[in-house]
């Protein structure tokens, strides 16, 4: 389950992607090698088992591989392919089953979401799940930028057929690499009319994230740009994006605060560019905020913050209708599943009236603890601190 604490009880293709990038590394560093494959041999077999007949795989699931999807999210077929890829890149074993469904993942996605005529991958909501990441965002080209080195990986590891008559044009290369720039830093998207989207978000590290670009000049500046632009002032921590309530395409969750996820994948950067005491002060904020010592959030805000949210987002419906935009849904979703969904929002956000109600004199809330992808990703900026021999 993505968190403990009943707010997310789901599996996330992007969420168990993240843990077996991590599981994967850990295998070729030889760290607890065992143990790590036989997580990651577990979690391939799990998605195997939720990916539908023709290809497609949905937002989230529950524990028994049943879809509980709301949302439109195309990169979803991306993560599959790279948590499979990652099992059987790290065992040296192919699996007949995981390239079959590899194959028909990508050729689902290349029917349906890849634009032949400008190299790129569609996308409406992505990884923040709202409309912001609508059009070509960076998040969703290097998913599958990452996806297709790991199929080429796969057909001459183990002599295989996955791209068929699409190979000479896709193994050349989708235009990510030339196009989600912009003077010296990357930029989160180009919106569906061709445009540039310059706002700052944590998807700007997308090329580092999945493995596409590491150490380049612009990764580094994109880096420093998004520490400077989207470091909470008052809490510390790395932003989403930042937040403006009046933006239909922004969700606040509980109020805007440090996501630490993404604050752990800035100190990757850090790190795995030899710059010690930068990843060292963005752990150490991490570090501030864990729970009974140990357990990481997914995000914190101020008790002012989900005061004003609750007043201008929750009780005037706001949030409602930004997070179930029928733009942003998949046709025909369950009403039952939106209940469900609205339980869980309202069972937490009830939680923190009751804390702050039973501790008035708190400095902030906490949201979605423990997450399992906040984790992974604090694990690998350790996993990177370490093997850059800092």
């Amino acid at each position: 389950m993505a968190s403990l604490d009943g707010r997310y009880p789901y599996v996330y293709p992007r969420d168990l992607s993240s843990v077996c990038s991590l599981l994967e590394k850990l295998v070729k560093q030889k760290i607890k090698k065992k143990r790590c494959q036989e997580h990651l041999d577990n979690y391939a077999r799990f998605i195997y088992n939720c990916q539908r007949k023709d290809g497609y795989l949905g937002q989230r699931y529950d524990g028994d591989c049943k879809e509980k999807s709301i949302y439109k999210q195309e990169d979803n077929m991306a993560h599959f392919i790279n948590v499979v890829s990652a099992q059987m890149l790290a065992s040296g074993e192919v699996n007949k089953d995981y390239i079959h469904a590899i194959k028909k993942a990508i050729h689902l996605v290349l029917d349906k979401y890849y634009r032949d005529e400008i190299n790129l991958f569609f996308s409406t909501t992505s990884v923040h799940e709202s409309a912001i990441c609508g059009g070509y965002d960076i998040w969703t080209n290097y998913a599958y930028h990452k996806a297709i080195k790991n199929i080429a990986e796969l057909e001459k590891e183990f002599d295989v057929d996955i791209l068929e008559k699409r190979r000479e044009n896709i193994l050349k290369g989708t235009s990510a690499e030339h196009i989600f720039y912009f003077e010296d830093r990357y930029m989160r998207s180009r919106k569906s009319e061709g445009g540039p989207d310059l706002r700052l978000d944590f998807i700007c590290l997308s090329p580092f994230y999945f493995d596409i670009d590491k150490t380049s000049d612009r990764m580094v500046r994109t880096a420093k740009v998004l520490k400077e632009g989207l470091w909470d002032p008052v809490l510390g921590g790395l932003l989403r994006y930042q937040p403006y309530t009046e933006d239909f395409e922004m969700h606040l969750h509980a109020g805007s605060g440090p996501w630490f996820q993404y604050t752990a994948v800035l100190a990757q950067v850090f790190y795995y560019n030899d710059m010690k005491t930068e990843g060292d002060e963005i752990l150490g904020v991490i570090n501030k905020y864990r729970q009974d010592g140990e357990l990481i959030p997914e995000h914190i805000s101020t008790k002012e913050r989900f005061t004003e949210f609750m007043n201008l987002e929750w009780e005037t419906r706001l949030d409602f209708e930004k997070e179930f935009d029928k733009s942003i849904m998949l046709p025909e979703v369950n009403f039952d599943l939106i209940l469900e969904e609205l339980d869980h929002m309202k069972n937490a956000y009830n939680r923190i009236r009751d804390t702050i109600d039973k501790s008035p004199h708190i400095q902030h809330i906490v949201f979605g603890c423990p997450l399992i992808w906040s984790h992974s990703e604090y694990c690998k900026a350790l996993l990177y601190r370490d093997i850059r021999n800092i």
